[in-house]
Formats: structure tokens, sequence, C-alpha cells
């Protein structure tokens, strides 16, 4: 309840007839306080109290109508909640008389519960009088130091139960109240009160979730089941979830797999006759359960089932089984698991392929290893040091002798021990084209206004293609992460300054996309940036992206158009998840090889040019295979021998 709100929610601010009485300082036996009492129709009103610094002041200081901001004689640290007056002064006397006389009138129309509320300090939250500041002084003298104050208001109210206090809570006189141990405010009031009271099904689910004992979710489980009570899907999903993790773990109470697998089961089939919806997790829980007890057919029928029921499945869905598969060396129906993968529109990980390589190593099929390692090429960057180990074992396991061992390589593309030079990998113009497609397809979805999108690919088939595009709000901004930083144009100057004298005299400019936003404020009126962006506009590179529109689109359509000479000046990382929707088979490889970074330093500005290679898997035309490691600047090379 904020500002001068009843009890009701009803603000008294600006009510007819409601006036301030008085407002500031005043003397109440010997100590300050603040007043500010308001009047309104002789009708009783309710108004916050602002408990104070008792180590200062000794008493609580009233306050009608007072918000958030105010402050109070001493340190205000926290806010009690709704104090009753008589708006015409009828109360009188000092301050501390007037406190409990509001008390005593609160007590004689309060019902038998919210009496218990009023003489509970612990609740920091709940409607009581501020006299509970004084709770911890009325403890016998060996607890606590007495205060004069605090024994007037205990003869007003002998049976409060004020002494009864739980002496195992924490003591905060500033605050006006008892909270519980590293809790403060109203949180602590709550959580104080869940504590006392039995924790629902749910509650204890949760509880055991973070605690991660599946035994105690289990039966938090059956006895909701046993009340009747129905769960909702969270809490069912987190109860498979834990079965799953303890099977895969080990049980410490001994219990084996098919018996958390059976109690799983139950859970999902209950969750179906009480007709609570199972989600994507539902079917992952129970696949990995399945693929737990070596029941790779049921993990895969699991799999289809969340296809079915159109859940939104997941590579997580379909991995149990795949793995499983892989690990009985059933390699035909591991691929039929990794066809139904990539039928649903999922990109398999190198987890995947360095398991099914893995079966062939055992199984010796030579062909079918190759097969994947042509898959791998296209769809994976980079390796991490376990699928190093797996095709480390698959060339030294052939017939044909093969030297596999880990190398450098330097700033032209060599690699140090071998002496093989490696390649620059670019899209085909094919593969570039379907990937401008693929662009403008998901530009014209995503945007709020597609044609938007469509005059900009008209425009730049008449313009252009650019051999340079610049991300005109990357560049101005870079640096400019402090206070009162500003977007600088003089940044994009000198970037088109300098790719123009590294271009031939008559060269098309490169081409400045930016937001009309930038363009058409104070700071692009400047005359400095005026003339720049003039300059830009007579020259036919720049380009203002519309309000609404995305400019990371444009000036990436723009920069793949470009063919294989083009670059895009930018540090952005594109990791975006809209920049995924584009395919990784496209977007990894050519932002590879045309992407430009600057750099802005003492000596002036650096345009770092893609390296002479590509960081990628890569076959040369000798037969032999480097693949970079991830989190490394190390190769894992395999090179045929003789």
């Amino acid at each position: 309840m904020d500002g001068d709100r009843g009890r009701k929610g009803r603000s008294m601010a600006g009510v007819e007839g409601c006036t301030r009485v008085s407002k500031g300082r005043c003397e109440a036996g010997g100590r300050e306080s603040v007043v500010d009492r308001r009047r309104h129709g002789g009708k009783t009103r309710w108004f916050r109290a602002t408990p104070v610094d008792l180590r200062r002041s000794g008493h609580v200081g009233a306050s009608c109508g007072q918000t958030r901001g105010d402050k109070a004689t001493g340190s205000c640290q926290q806010r009690l909640r709704l104090h009753r007056y008589e708006p015409n002064g009828v109360h009188g006397g000092s301050h501390e008389g007037r406190l409990v006389r509001c008390a005593e009138r609160f007590l004689e129309g309060a019902n038998t519960r919210e009496r218990e509320r009023f003489a509970d300090p612990r609740h920091t939250s709940t409607v009581r009088p501020g006299f509970h500041a004084h709770a911890q002084r009325m403890r016998p003298p060996s607890e606590t130091v007495s205060h004069p104050t605090a024994t007037r208001v205990e003869a007003f109210f002998p049976g409060a139960g004020l002494e009864s206090i739980p002496p195992s809570r924490e003591e905060t006189p500033w605050s006006g109240g008892w909270r519980e141990r590293g809790t403060k405010g109203a949180s602590g009031a709550m959580a104080a009160k869940r504590a006392r009271r039995e924790p629902t099904a749910r509650e204890k689910i949760d509880l055991a979730a973070r605690e991660g004992d599946a035994k105690a979710a289990m039966e938090a489980h059956d006895e909701a089941c046993a009340r009747g009570e129905t769960l909702p899907t969270h809490a069912c999903n987190v109860v498979l979830h834990l079965c799953a993790k303890v099977e895969s773990q080990g049980d410490a109470d001994g219990k084996d797999a098919s018996w958390w697998r059976s109690k799983a089961q139950s859970v999902f089939q209950g969750m179906e006759e009480k007709g609570i919806q199972r989600s994507e997790v539902t079917y992952t829980s129970m696949a990995r359960l399945a693929a737990a007890v070596g029941d790779a057919k049921g993990a895969a029928e699991v799999a289809e089932q969340a296809r079915a029921a159109q859940c939104g499945v997941r590579l997580r869905t379909y991995a149990p089984a795949l793995h499983a598969f892989c690990v009985q060396g059933d390699f035909e129906c591991a691929m039929e698991v990794m066809e139904s993968i990539k039928a649903a529109g999922l990109t398999p990980t190198q987890k995947e392929y360095a398991a099914l390589l893995q079966t062939c190593t055992a199984k010796g099929r030579r062909p079918d290893g190759q097969k994947l390692l042509q898959e791998m090429k296209t769809s994976l960057e980079e390796v991490h040091e376990d699928t190093a180990m797996v095709l480390r074992r698959w060339f030294e396991t052939d017939a044909r002798p093969w030297k596999v061992e880990q190398d450098e390589v330097d700033a032209k593309g060599t690699l140090r021990k071998c002496q093989r030079q490696l390649r620059a990998s670019d899209l085909t113009e094919e593969e570039r084209k379907a990937f401008a497609e693929g662009i403008a397809k998901v530009a014209c979805e995503r945007e709020t206004k597609p044609n938007d999108f469509l005059q900009f690919k008209e425009w730049l088939e008449k313009q252009g293609p650019y051999k340079y595009v610049v991300d005109g709000a990357n560049v101005g901004m870079f640096g400019q992460n402090f206070h009162g930083s500003r977007f600088q144009f003089r940044q994009i100057e000198r970037v088109v300054q300098e790719i123009k004298r590294t271009e031939p005299e008559g060269s098309k400019p490169p081409l400045v996309v930016l937001h009309v936003r930038r363009v058409r404020n104070q700071e692009a009126e400047k005359k400095p940036n005026k003339a720049f962006l003039q300059r830009c506009r007579a020259s036919g590179g720049l380009y203002a992206t519309p309000g609404g529109s995305n400019d990371d689109w444009y000036w990436l359509y723009a920069a793949v158009l470009a063919h294989d000479g083009g670059y895009l000046v930018s540090n952005d990382e594109m990791r975006d998840h809209v920049f995924q929707l584009l395919g990784p088979e496209y977007f990894s490889r050519w932002k590879d090889r045309h992407q430009l970074r600057f750099q802005f330093n003492s000596e002036g500005l650096e345009l770092k040019y893609p390296p002479p290679f590509s960081r990628c898997i890569q076959q040369l035309e000798d037969g032999s295979w480097h693949f970079p490691l991830q989190d490394s600047e190390r190769w894992l090379c395999a090179c045929p021998e003789g």
C-alpha cells in the first residue's frame, strides 16, 4: 500500500474535505516525532505508521499518509502497515498516548484472527499498531533492556502475548518488528508464515528439486494422488526429471532402474488419466528413463509419441534413443533415429556424430564412417577434445596407416608439422543465392512491414552490389559504453575514408546502413555530422532503414549479395537467435570469410581482414583430414602415410 491509501486501497490525497492538520516535528515526552494528521468529515481513517531508530529516538513516529520516500526522525528502515486514528483530533495527549488509544480502538473492533495477528510481531507486513516495535523491550531484563514507553503500552494490553515471543527470532530494534533470520521486510514475514503451516505437495516437490531428492518428490506426488489432488504439469515434470536424473547418476537407496521407471510410468499414466497436459519435458524424461534401463526401442517410441503430440520436440527428445542404440551397437536403428532428427528440422550436434562414428569403429563399418565424416565437414565447425579422441581412434584402426597428431597453424594457414596448406572455404554461387533468398524470406516474415524490405531489395538491385557494407550502428557505438557517451558519426566517417583509401579511384563507395532514427536526431543535425551524411547520400552510400524495422537484415542481405569479394564491416558476433534461423551450414561459413572487423586505438583505425584460410573441418586433395579443436588454436591432423 503506497502513499495516502486507506485500508481498502483508497487514496486520501485529493479527497474533498480531507485537510492536513499538521506536519512537522513535535515534542512528545521529551522525544521528537513526526506528526502528519488529516481531518476528513469526522470519519475514521487508516494511515501508515513509521518505525524509527529506537536506538536514537526510542519511540515510534506516526505519519498520516506518508509515502515510501519520506524520512522520519532517525533511521527509517521499514514501514509498518495500517494504523487507525481519529481525524478530528479526539485522541489528543502525548504521541505515545495517541498511539496506545489507536491500538486500543483497533482491538475493540477486531475479530479473533486479527487479534492473533495483531499480537504477533513476526507479521511485519500485517495490520498491527506500532507498539510492536517495542516488543523486544518488554522482555525480561536478562534478555533485553526495558523501555518506559513499552511499559506504558504493555499496561493497556496485559494479555497481548508479547512476552511469549520466541527468542530464536533475530531482533532488529530499528525495524519495528521481528524477522526470520536471513530475510527482511514483507518477504520475511511471508516466509515465516509459510514455515508455520504444512507445505503443499507442489512446495514439497519444488523443495525436493532444489535438493535433488527424487524419493521425497515421489512421496509428495503419491500423497497428493492419495488425497485426490491434481498436480500441475510442471510438478509432474519435476518428478519425472528427478527420476531420470537419479537413475543416470545412481540411487543411494539401492533401488534398481526398473523400480524408478515403474514409478515414473505411473506418474506418466496418471497425467493422462487426470487430463494433465503432457509437455516436451514429460516425454524427454520418459525417453531418458527408457534409455537408462537399456530400452532403446522404448525411448524411440516415446520420441515418436512426442512428435505425434505436436508438443515441440527438441533434439534432447531423440538423443536418448540414438545413444542407447549406439551403446547396443545397433547402427541401423541409430541411423533411423538420426533421420527422424533431420526430418523434424533439428540439427545434430557433435555428440551424436561422435556416438555414431564410435559405433562404426567398433563394428568396422568403414563406408558408413566415411559418410559421417563428410556430414561432419558440412555441419560442424570445430570438434571437442572428446570428439577428437573418437576421431583418432577411427583413423588408427583403419587398415591404411595414418599419422594422427595435433598441430599448429601459422598466419598464412600452413600447418607447422605436416606442412599442409589449409584452404579458404567459401560458399558456392548456388549456396550464396540460396543464403540470400533465405535472409529475404526470414526478414519478410519477421518485419512488421514486409514491404519496407522489399523496397530495399529493389533499391539494391538498381544501386548494388556493394563490395563493402558498413554496420553503421555497430561502428558508431564502438567504445561508447560509459556515462555521457553518444553516437559517433566520426568513427563511421573514418571507416569510410580508410576503405576509400585502399580501393582504386573511382570504385563504388561503401554502403552505410543506419536506422532512420540515427539520421534524424539532434546529433545528426550537428554541422560536421550533417555534412558527412549529405556526402554519403550524394554518392549513393547511405541507406536509412525505416522505423519499426531491424537494420540487421538490411546490412546482412546487402553484404551477401556482394559476391566472393564482399565484406561486412562490423564487430557484431551475430549470435542472436534471429541469425540462427538462417541455418548454420551457410551462415557460419559466410561469416568466417566476409566479416571485416575494426579497432580504434591510439595509432588510429585498424581493419582486420579475414585470414587466408578457413577455420573449419577440411579434407585436402591428398586425402588428409584436419579438424580445428574447440577452445584452442590447435588442430587435429590425420595424414595418410606413404
